[in-house]
C-alpha cells in the first residue's frame, strides 16, 4: 500500500478536474432559451400566457430527454424576463440575454413598442427572435432574424369581419375602441380597413391609456352615435373586462366584439359571465379541444390560471423553433438554424397546420397562417361559432 501526502494530493487534484470537466460538460449540454413579456402590469396576461407556452414546451421536451442536436441530447433552459410591456425595459431584457447569458434564440415580447426595442438588438447580434408583436414594423426584408408565430390583424381582421357580416347581417354601424400605443394604431388601422372593406359604417374611433379604470364618459361619447357594434380591437384583457362590465351597465344592448388577441377567460374574470354574454371574438384555439385541455391542466398546475389562447400558440411556435434547431444541427449557428426554419412547414399541437407567409405585406416569408376560430360566450363558457381559414 502507498502512503504519503502526495498521492492524497494528486488524487484530490484528480477529482478536482474530473468534476471541472463533467461541469463544463453539463454546461453545455444546455440550451438556454430567452423569453422576453409583460409579466407584471396590464399586459401580464398575455405575458404569461407566452412564457408558459415557451416553458410548457420546453418541459415536455426535456422529459423525452432533451433537444436531440447532432447526436447530442440538450436540456432546454428557459430564461425569463419582464419587459412590463414597455420598449426600455424590453431592450434590456434583450441585451441581458445576448451579452450576459449569452442566448441566442429568443421568444416574445408581446407589445409593438417592446418587440421593436429589442429587435433592434436581436437582430444586430443574429439572435433567433420568434414574437407576437402586432405591428407591421415587425417584420421587414432587412430583418432576417425575426419570425412571428401568432397572426396578426392583417392575416385574420378580413377573414374575421366576413364572418360576422355573414352571420349579422343587420349589424352595419360599427365603433372602435383601442389602445393608445403603437400596438393600438396598427390593430385599428386593419381593424378600419377590414370593416369598410365589407361594408360596415364606422360612427366612433377612438383610444383610451391602457389601465383605465372609469370608461364611461368615452362610452357616453359613443353610444350617442348608437353603433350596432362595439369592436374593442387588440386591447388587452383586463381592460376589455372593465369596458364591457360597463357598457353592459350602461344598458347597451348591441353587439360587443373582439377582433384581437386572445384573453376571454380573463375579461369573465373581471366582468363576470352576465356581462360577458354573447361576447363575440378571435380564437386561435378551440377550448373544447381535448388536446387544447390538456395543456389546460399543464397550465394550471405550473401557472396562475386561467390560461388564454397565446399559451398554445406560442407552445407550437417553441417546438417548432426547436425542431429548425434539430434540423439544422447546430446550437450557434443561427444563420443556419433560421435558414431552416425559413424552409420548414410544421404541424402544430395546437393550431394544427403552420407554414410560412407574409412576403406580400412584409417583403419576407416570416410570418405564420394557420386556421382559427370565431367564438362567442354564452352562459360563461366559450363556444365555437365557426372555423375560419385565412
Amino acid at each position: 500500500m502507498i502512503k504519503g501526502t502526495g498521492w492524497k494530493k494528486f488524487g484530490v487534484c484528480l477529482l478536482v478536474v474530473f468534476f471541472c470537466g463533467m461541469g463544463q460538460a453539463w454546461a453545455q449540454d444546455v440550451l438556454k432559451l430567452g423569453v422576453i413579456a409583460p409579466l407584471s402590469g396590464t399586459g401580464a396576461g398575455w405575458g404569461l400566457a407566452l412564457r408558459a407556452g415557451a416553458e410548457l414546451a420546453s418541459d415536455d421536451t426535456n422529459a423525452k430527454g432533451g433537444l436531440e442536436v447532432a447526436g447530442k441530447k440538450y436540456k432546454i433552459s428557459v430564461i425569463p424576463y419582464d419587459d412590463k410591456y414597455q420598449g426600455q425595459a424590453a431592450a434590456d431584457a434583450a441585451n441581458r440575454l445576448i451579452f450576459m447569458d449569452k442566448v441566442k434564440f429568443v421568444i416574445g415580447p408581446m407589445g409593438s413598442a417592446a418587440g421593436l426595442a429589442a429587435q433592434e438588438i436581436t437582430e444586430a447580434n443574429k439572435v433567433l427572435f420568434v414574437g407576437n408583436s402586432f405591428t407591421t414594423k415587425f417584420l421587414g426584408a432587412k430583418k432576417l432574424y425575426s419570425f412571428r408565430t401568432t397572426m396578426t390583424m392583417a392575416e385574420f381582421s378580413l377573414p374575421m369581419l366576413k364572418y360576422l357580416k355573414e352571420k349579422y347581417p343587420n349589424a352595419k354601424r360599427m365603433a372602435i375602441l383601442g389602445p393608445n400605443d403603437e400596438t393600438g394604431y396598427e390593430v385599428t388601422g386593419f381593424n378600419l380597413k377590414a370593416h369598410q372593406a365589407v361594408g360596415h359604417e364606422i360612427v366612433f374611433r377612438d383610444y383610451f391609456e391602457r389601465g383605465t379604470v372609469d370608461f364611461m364618459p368615452t362610452l357616453n361619447k359613443i353610444f350617442a352615435l348608437k353603433p350596432d357594434v362595439l369592436n374593442l380591437d387588440g386591447s388587452n384583457p383586463g381592460d376589455c373586462g372593465l369596458i364591457v362590465k360597463q357598457a353592459r351597465q350602461m344598458g347597451y344592448k348591441g353587439l360587443i366584439i373582439k377582433v384581437g388577441g386572445p384573453g376571454t377567460p380573463e375579461m369573465l374574470k373581471v366582468a363576470g359571465k352576465d356581462f360577458m354574454e354573447g361576447f363575440i371574438y378571435y380564437s386561435p384555439i378551440n377550448p373544447d379541444d381535448p388536446k387544447v385541455q390538456e395543456i389546460n391542466k399543464k397550465y394550471n398546475a405550473k401557472f396562475p390560471p386561467p390560461m388564454n389562447g397565446f399559451t398554445p400558440q406560442f407552445y407550437d411556435g417553441t417546438l417548432w423553433l426547436f425542431e429548425a434547431i434539430k434540423k439544422a444541427g447546430t446550437l450557434t449557428d443561427t444563420e443556419k438554424v433560421k435558414a431552416t426554419l425559413e424552409g420548414l412547414s410544421f404541424n402544430g399541437v395546437y393550431t394544427g397546420a403552420m407554414s410560412w407567409t407574409g412576403k406580400a405585406d412584409y417583403g419576407i416569408d416570416h410570418q405564420v397562417k394557420f386556421p382559427f376560430y370565431v367564438m362567442v360566450v354564452k352562459d360563461g363558457k366559450e363556444v365555437v361559432l365557426g372555423k375560419v381559414t385565412p
